[in-house]
């Protein structure tokens, strides 16, 4: 297709600068969808995060309202990561003219296959030469005088070569274009109007095409006529004209922004609906820029899209998205922009309007409480947001036990969390957009049962909904063994979020000295390192055995624990692991407080700590105090099998001083004053050795640069 759709210099920098952050958005959404959940209140004091406002995002919504693809004869051709529109009106042309030719029996195949190598230089020829005008003129307009732009003359029209032998309606087509991009708008717009004088016939791949074109030449100076033939498009797609392009979508597209441009709200809300109903994503963008302008307009155009039952809520969705762009969720509206349409809705509204739950989230969001219970009652009972908002004024007035009760019927009525998009469909294209589910009032209705010290439901809550840090959290902190043992027996879910709870109990009883027991709950692979670790451990208490062979079994314990100790023993710190997905987040280093301070900001009643942390919380805390340094205490665990092994070897020798140098400085960075007995064991048994006279020399432990497999 030999159409500047999008391609003037303007859109380029405009979709030059989108593209970057999209870029950043798509990354910040996907880690929203597909990291790991992580509840801050757990680990700190300030737990007003549970007064929030759930996140709103403009695409969720809009799914919401009307689903990407709905019922429509129109279909959208939809591009992949890896297609650009260019490169998919070339392959439609080019497909188009091979279908044409091959109608015609009368042509050889050589000479067909001659003709579609030429049409093809030739559209690829005013292709080059208009990307060459754009970016001309983006380097005028930007001043790029690196590219030494500002000073090069404007590209000249290359002189083409018009393929002979064409189909008329493609050679008709193709010399408009070559006009249109020579900037003689004037001839191309004649010889599309007399490519559609054609008998029906004679023009079935090209009327369609050649409609658009009419369109978008009328579009700056007679918009009456473009949206004419707008609907022209539409109407010869329907009859059966050819649209390998998606033209006719387009034309919805470019009508509605027509319509835009005279201040026509309502039809311009309505032809981008049915352009994101084709299943055009972009029309997402569309519709969020024409709810920006109406909201910028004034208060009559407010006060009439609150009277307007299909722009209501598209402005809402656009006002709940708040300043965050397109796609990333915003707790926080614009509080002026939420108060005018509030207003609105309020003054124009009867009292059962349709999305009402929608406008009680508005109103808690931009710190309406009065506003956000009176539009919590017009909403449906069972509506899930409104019952959210519900639980957040509870909060607010320090009922907390009926806030749980509603909360968990919230749990209940929200759907479940959604994956990340793991296939090649028209909104992967985008950054994920999740709506409002099951996760986050599960992680608000977790902390609030951790409060009430309900330990073992607020561990469930957290491992279906994806909170791991958190459920490794109460699991290794909070929960007795016995506690833990029972939930992973009987309720844990199967899956890897079960999994990482077996692998904490598992590293618990082995702690606790009950490894029979742990066994089990470790996958298959450990379960074989365990079996190793126990016996080396054995082995080397074994007094039937020799001095060498217990000093070799305590040896190979002792490097067991330093390959595979985090995992054989190891505190879930939420630093390492699968279990954490790699990521790092500190471990608390006490328990949640009990402060009671008043929000200093004045604007709310709101105190720090909602939900504090029990007295019996804080015991079991500190009674699962990990030991030192957290996760790496198994080398402390290897460090004492190392010293058992050295113990039993004979003085002076270099083998009995490699081995105290090395475990030495399995703590030395970490922990000098552990390590400190290793250097003195160095210079006191093995100083006449090569390494116990480079530790007396340097008054501490050596390097093993020189010897292997430090």
């Amino acid at each position: 297709m030999l159409y500047p759709m999008r391609s003037s210099a303007y859109a380029k920098v405009i979709l030059a600068s989108l593209a970057g952050w999209v870029l950043v958005l798509a990354l910040q959404a996907t880690a929203l969808a597909c990291g790991g959940a992580y509840i801050p209140g757990l680990s700190n004091e300030n737990d007003t995060w549970l007064l929030h406002c759930p996140s709103a995002n403009f695409v969720a919504e809009l799914q919401r309202i009307m689903p990407l693809g709905s019922d429509t004869k129109l279909r959208a051709v939809i591009t992949t990561r890896r297609q650009s529109k260019a490169s998919l009106t070339a392959r439609a042309a080019q497909a188009d003219l091979v279908a044409a030719m091959e109608a015609d029996k009368t042509i050889p195949a050589p000479r067909r296959k001659k003709i579609v190598s030429q049409y093809t230089a030739t559209r690829k020829a005013i292709t080059e030469y208009r990307q060459a005008v754009d970016d001309w003129e983006i380097c005028r307009q930007r001043n790029l005088y690196y590219v030494n732009a500002r000073n090069e003359p404007r590209p000249v029209a290359p002189e083409l070569t018009m393929p002979t032998g064409l189909p008329r309606e493609f050679d008709m087509y193709l010399s408009a274009a070559a006009a249109w991009h020579a900037g003689r708008i004037k001839e191309a717009v004649g010889r599309w109007e007399a490519l559609l004088e054609l008998p029906a016939a004679k023009r079935k791949y090209r009327s369609v095409w050649a409609a658009f074109m009419l369109g978008r030449a009328a579009m700056k100076n007679r918009p009456p006529e473009a949206m004419r033939r707008f609907a022209q498009t539409r109407k010869l797609a329907e009859a059966g004209f050819a649209d390998s392009a998606g033209l006719a979508v387009a034309s919805v597209g470019w009508q509605a922004r027509l319509e835009l441009d005279r201040g026509r709200f309502d039809q311009a809300v309505e032809l981008y609906l049915l352009q994101y109903a084709t299943g055009d994503p972009s029309a997402a963008a569309s519709l969020r820029i024409c709810a920006d302008k109406l909201v910028k307009t004034g208060p009559i155009a407010l006060a009439a899209a609150a009277r307007s039952d299909r722009l209501r809520p598209i402005i809402t969705a656009h006002v709940l998205a708040g300043q965050s762009t397109l796609w990333v969720a915003s707790q926080s509206a614009d509080a002026n922009t939420a108060g005018a349409w509030l207003k609105a809705v309020e003054a124009s509204a009867a009292r059962s309007v349709r999305g009402a739950d929608r406008l009680a989230w508005l109103a808690y969001q931009s710190a309406r409480m009065d506003a956000a219970s009176r539009w919590v009652s017009r909403a449906p009972a069972d509506a899930p947001i409104a019952q959210w908002i519900t639980a957040k004024l509870l909060l607010r007035a320090g009922k907390l036990d009926q806030a749980a009760t509603v909360l968990a019927k919230v749990v209940r009525a929200m759907p479940p969390n959604q994956p990340c998009p793991t296939t090649e469909d028209p909104l992967s294209r985008l950054p994920y957009a999740p709506p409002p589910s099951q996760g986050e009032p599960a992680g608000e209705l977790a902390a609030l049962k951790l409060a009430r010290c309900q330990y073992v439901d607020a561990l469930d809550l957290l491992v279906r909904h994806g909170y791991e840090f958190n459920a490794a959290y109460v699991a290794e902190r909070i929960l007795t063994i016995k506690e833990l043992k029972a939930y992973v027996d009987d309720r844990a879910p199967k899956n890897a979020a079960g999994q990482a709870l077996r692998n904490i109990l598992a590293r618990r009883l082995t702690r606790a000295g009950k490894w029979k027991l742990a066994r089990p709950y470790y996958p298959p692979d450990m379960q074989r390192e365990l079996d190793s670790y126990i016996a080396a451990i054995r082995a080397g208490h074994d007094q039937t055995r020799t001095s060498a062979q217990r000093a070799q079994s305590h040896w190979r314990a002792a490097t067991a624990l330093v390959k595979d100790g985090q995992r054989l023993l190891g505190y879930d710190t939420g630093w390492y692991g699968k279990e954490s997905d790699g990521r790092f987040h500190r471990w608390p280093e006490f328990a949640r407080t009990s402060t009671n301070a008043a929000d200093p900001s004045g604007a709310t009643a709101a105190l720090y700590t909602i939900a504090p942390a029990s007295a019996d919380e804080r015991r079991r805390v500190g009674d699962n105090q990990p030991q030192p340094l957290g996760k790496w205490h198994h080398l402390y665990e290897a460090a004492d099998h190392a010293w058992s092994a050295c113990e039993l070897m004979p003085d002076g020798t270099d083998e009995t001083a490699l081995r105290l140098c090395r475990a030495g400085r399995w703590l030395m960075y970490r922990d000098p004053s552990a390590a400190n007995r290793f250097y003195k064991a160095l210079v006191r048994r093995c100083g006449q050795t090569k390494l116990g006279k480079q530790a007396a020399e340097l008054h501490w432990l050596p390097g093993l640069g020189q010897f292997s497999n430090e």
